[in-house]
Formats: structure tokens, sequence, C-alpha cells
């Protein structure tokens, strides 16, 4: 064979190496270690909305974390939304776009589904990531129809089967105009107001205002702090131990109980109200006032704000129930701070009242005249708001 013959030959095998190569990729020809794309796209986009107080969190979170290991092609971010702005405002994005009902976590979205709540999580994931199925199936396959899950969005949010903790989607979602109105009620309750008359009347008979002024600051401002700090030490115990929804039926319970109380004595027209401050602690309280000093404003304060507990309680512990089910702590923190605003409000009000030349013996007399009637409103507030927690309105 000549030199041109063997140049010939060479291209020949060489074009027809190549074509071969081109049909076989032309005619989807794959690796073994490839599996088929059958028309789906191969990548996933993921979001886990999680906060670290959640106990729903936590147990789905190995979930989460075994999903990611097995399925790098994943992305999963990790999206802490207590605590970032960025990743809160995208969480209330997608609750948006979703129609959730409520801001509910864990929060799984997982190309267009959404797995809302640990159960959601769970079925939704456990085939995936559970070992006797790794086994039993390739990895090509199960990957593949992951992503058909992911894409299909056949498991999208159905309100019937969102987890019933932290936060929960039963009842009406929580405004502030509603929790405006409650601590407006409880703020006028003659619990709350009696031992600051007490004390304003006692400052002054000392003819000192700069004294009346700054004690008097410091006891309206250790209430708010003392009453801020216990709900929201409540709040995180709740939602750290996701008993969300047992501790809001117990609230809507305290509330209803509470409630009939106080109608009930506004009615006989009792002298001595069940829902007040315990007599054994008024010579206690009475020592403080005569005291009349900042640290034992702060005392005083401290010690009002436990002991009158039975007669403002009701209505607060029914909002914590209300808000720890309904909200995350970030948002819960706002809405508390607001309502210890609105509760003190009238304390500074009297505060200022009498700094200004207002008879602290006025005060006290209104707040007689009008204690059965306010103490009838409380309980029908306390009612109502109790009863529709139960009933699932709230």
């Amino acid at each position: 064979m000549t030199m041109a013959s063997r140049s010939r030959s060479s291209v020949l095998i060489l074009l027809l190496i190549f074509s071969l190569v081109s049909g076989a990729h032309a005619g989807g020809v794959s690796s073994p270690d490839t599996p088929p794309s059958d028309g789906v796209n191969t990548s996933i986009s993921a979001d886990y909305f999680y906060s670290p107080t959640c106990s729903q969190c936590r147990q789905v979170r190995p979930l989460v974390d075994a999903l990611a290991r097995e399925y790098p092609q994943a992305g999963i971010r990790y999206r802490e939304i207590y605590f970032n702005a960025t990743n809160r405002e995208i969480f209330r994005d997608v609750v948006d776009r979703y129609g959730i009902e409520s801001e509910t976590i864990p929060l799984l979205l997982l190309g267009t589904t959404a797995l809302v709540g640990e159960k959601e999580i769970r079925d939704g994931l456990g085939p995936y990531v559970a070992p006797a199925t790794m086994k039993r199936l390739d990895q090509s396959d199960i990957r593949l129809s992951l992503i058909r899950f992911a894409e299909s969005g056949d498991r999208a949010y159905r309100s019937d089967t969102v987890s019933h903790n932290s936060p929960s989607s039963r009842g009406a979602e929580v405004t502030v105009a509603s929790v405006l109105v409650a601590a407006a009620v409880d703020s006028v309750n003659p619990c709350a107001i009696a031992v600051l008359v007490v004390l304003l009347a006692y400052l002054t008979s000392l003819r000192d205002r700069k004294k009346l002024l700054g004690v008097g600051i410091v006891y309206i401002g250790t209430v708010f702090v003392v009453y801020l700090l216990s709900g929201l030490g409540f709040f995180a115990v709740v939602q750290t131990y996701g008993i969300a929804e047992t501790v809001s039926t117990f609230a809507g319970l305290v509330a209803v109980a509470a409630g009939l109380v106080q109608m009930r004595d506004a009615l006989l027209n009792r002298d001595g109200f069940s829902l007040s401050i315990p007599a054994s602690k008024k010579a206690a309280i009475g020592r403080y006032v005569r005291r009349a000093s900042i640290p034992s404003a702060v005392a005083l304060a401290a010690l009002v704000s436990v002991v009158e507990l039975p007669c403002t309680g009701g209505m607060y512990l029914a909002v914590l129930g209300l808000l720890s089910s309904r909200m995350t702590f970030a948002d819960g923190f706002l809405y508390l701070v607001l309502y210890n605003c609105v509760f003190v409000l009238p304390l500074a009000f009297i505060l200022l009242g009498v700094y200004f030349g207002g008879s602290p013996d006025r005060v006290d007399a209104w707040r007689v005249e009008k204690r059965r009637g306010i103490r009838f409103a409380i309980g029908c507030v306390m009612l109502g708001l109790g009863g529709a927690m139960l009933l699932g309105l709230l």
C-alpha cells in the first residue's frame, strides 16, 4: 500500500470514529453514571426557614441535613428568621406567594414545593433520605424522583396538614388593633392603679414635687420592665419547647374563668374582690410606700407586679398565649413592647396629673366609683377573648 493510500485510510478511519461518537451523542447515549434527564431539570433550589428557639425546627433539622448531604445539587440555603431581617423578609415573601395562612416554621421550599411544619417535611422528605429507601433504589433514580417531586408542587401548602406547633395556623391573625384593645382594657384595671395612687398620695404629703416625679417615673418604669421581661420569658419557653397550642388552650381557659369571676364580683358588688391584691401583701406594700425612695420604688413596683397577677394576669396571659401560638419571637417582642407601653400609659397620665397639681384623692375617688363598671367590662372582654381562643376563632 502506497503512502497516499495509507493516508486516505487513516483519514477515513478518523472520520468514521468521529461520526460514531457524534451519532452516539445525537442519539442520547449517556454515561452509566449520569442519570437520564427525561426532560427534567437536574438542579434544585431549596430554602430551609427555621429558628433556634423552635423545637420542631430542631427535630427536622437532621432530615434537612441528610438531604443536603445526599443531594448537594440542591444547594440548600439555611435561613434563620428570628434575628436575620433579610431572611425574615424572604420568608414572608414565600408565605405571601404560596398563600400560607400564618407564618409557620419550620418551612422548606424545595423547588416549587413548599413543605410547612414538621409533619409535612417528614412526610415529604422521608422517602428520599431514609436508609432503607437508599438501599432499595438506585441513587440516580432517587435523584430524579426527588427533582420531579420538587418541581411538581403537589405537596404545596395545605392548611389541614400544618403541624400544630410554633406558630399555629389555627384561628385568625393577631392584629395590632386587637393587642391595643386588650392592653387598653387591662391598663384601667383598678388593681394596677390603686398602689400608684397610694404612693402618689404619700409623696404629695412630703411636698417635694421633684421627688414625686422621680419616684413615680422609676415605679412606672419598673412595672413596665417586669411585665415585659416576664412576657418575653414566657414567650421564649413556649417557643423553645413547642407547647404553643397547649399554652394557648390553657390561657383561654384561664381568661374565661377570670372573666366570669370579675363579672360575678362586679354584679354582686362585693367589698373585697376575689381577684385583687392579697391582704397579706398590703402591709409590705405600705412599708415600701412610706420609704418613698428610688430603691424602694423599684422594690415596690416589682412586688406589686407579682402580687397583682391574680387581678391583672388573666388578660396578659391570654394575650401571651395568643401571640406565642401565632408569631415568631421577633414579631411577638414588638407586640409585647406595644402592649406594655399601653398598659402603663394611664399610670403615666396619673403621675403627670398629680405632678402638675392634681389630687391623688380625686383619682382614688374616681377609681372606687367606677370600680364595678370597670371590673364588669374587663370581665366581658376576658370572657370573649378566652371563648374565642377556645373556639378557634382567635
